[in-house]
Order: structure tokens, then sequence, then C-alpha cells
């Protein structure tokens, strides 16, 4: 009897504490509109970071030639949270518990944008002075079967017998520690939110970039460091 108290206080403490994810699931990332949906922010990755640093944003995304935006936080505990501004991307928080950096908009918004993103394409993160590059490994997608739900089902569409649970495709696109992780929603026909896309990058070295940045930042070479803080 004992024993079975002990088992059950440490799952109470476990799965009710606050730091434990209850919300395991994807975000809807479709449907938002806005007035303005231009990038404000300039294609120049000088003036970028120093736009990101100047409006204390908590991190910045840039994709040579494509958009950059900077990154803002989820109110806590709000994990299905994703910003409506059109300008701007929002952190997913949870993945952040399984290893990487998931990054949100809509599709109607930013989201947009990720759509020009192709295999091989590289992108900076920038965080705390700190840039971050990736290459785009694999772009995915999926159908959510019940398209306003973020704990929906999802069909892959690469491989339409396979239909998984919210829970089970938020470990299998965010458990990949180290990988940056695009994710906004699919339109089909009148639904802004009929499925998801993801696009999974790998980090890769400042010397392995194809873009320029050596020549950008030699005047703040701490710029160049490879590796992202991890977020408090």
């Amino acid at each position: 009897m004992k024993k079975f108290l002990w088992f059950y206080l440490v799952f109470l403490l476990f799965f009710l504490s606050p730091s434990h994810p209850t919300f395991l699931g994807v975000p809807k990332t479709g449907g938002e509109s806005s007035d303005t949906q231009e990038n404000r922010f300039v294609s120049d990755l000088r003036t970028f970071q120093k736009q990101i640093d100047s409006d204390k944003a908590f991190a910045g995304l840039f994709a040579p030639d494509v958009f950059a935006y900077p990154v803002v936080l989820q109110p806590q505990n709000a994990h299905a949270f994703v910003s409506s501004r059109p300008d701007e991307l929002t952190y997913f928080a949870l993945a952040e518990k399984f290893g990487s950096v998931g990054l949100l908009a809509h599709n109607t918004l930013a989201g947009k944008d990720f759509f020009s993103l192709k295999a091989g394409d590289e992108v900076g993160y920038y965080q705390r002075g700190v840039w971050q590059w990736y290459r785009v490994e694999k772009i995915l997608q999926f159908q959510a079967l019940t398209p306003e739900s973020p704990t929906s089902d999802f069909r892959d569409l690469e491989h339409p017998e396979r239909v998984l649970s919210a829970s089970a495709l938020f470990q299998e696109i965010y458990a990949q520690p180290g990988k940056l992780i695009l994710q906004t929603c699919v339109a089909r026909g009148q639904i802004d939110s009929w499925g998801r896309l993801f696009i999974v990058a790998i980090p890769i070295s400042s010397t392995e970039t194809k873009f320029d940045a050596l020549q950008i930042f030699s005047a703040n070479p701490s710029s160049l460091l490879e590796a992202v803080p991890t977020p408090r």
C-alpha cells in the first residue's frame, strides 16, 4: 500500500507540475487577417540585426532574398498562441522542451513567405547577439482532419495511409534536437487551416553557409559564433 501511494504521489507531482507540458498538439496557423501584410524589415542583414536589437525583439529569422522577421514569445503556458501581427513570427516554447527551435506564423500573414523556401535554402536565426545558420533539409505537409483544432489527427500527404494523432505528429516534428522547424497552415479551397506545413532545417556552421556573412560582420566577429544560447 505504501509503495502504491509513493508511485501515486510521484505521478501527481510530475503530471500536474506547471513545468510539465500538458499540451502536445500542433497549433493552428491559418485564418488570421490584417490590414497590412508587408514585411517591414529590410533585406540587409546588418540593418536587420540592428533593428532586432533596437526593438528588443526576442530573436529574428533571416532568409536571404526571401524574408526577414522578428520573433516574439508566446504568453506563459499559451502553447497554441500564434501572433496575429503580419510582420512577426512566434517562438513555439513547447518545442524548446524537446530540443528544437520552433517558429510559427499564420499562412495569411508572415507564414505565407514560408512557401517560398525550398530544400537547400539557408536561413539565419539571430538571438542575443549570436547567429546560427540552418539549411532546409525537408518540407512536409499534413492534412488536418479537424482543421480548426490543434489536437486534430493528421494525414501524411506524402504517405496518405499514415494518420497520426496530434501528439504523435508533434513528437515526430519537434523532437529533433538542434533543428529549426518552421510551421504554418496549408489552405485548400475556402479552408485556411486545411493542413499544416513544416519546414525542417539542420544547423550548419558559418563556414558552410553560402551566404557571405563574414563580410557583413567583419566589424563584429562575435556575431559569427555558431551556437545560440538556450532561451531562459
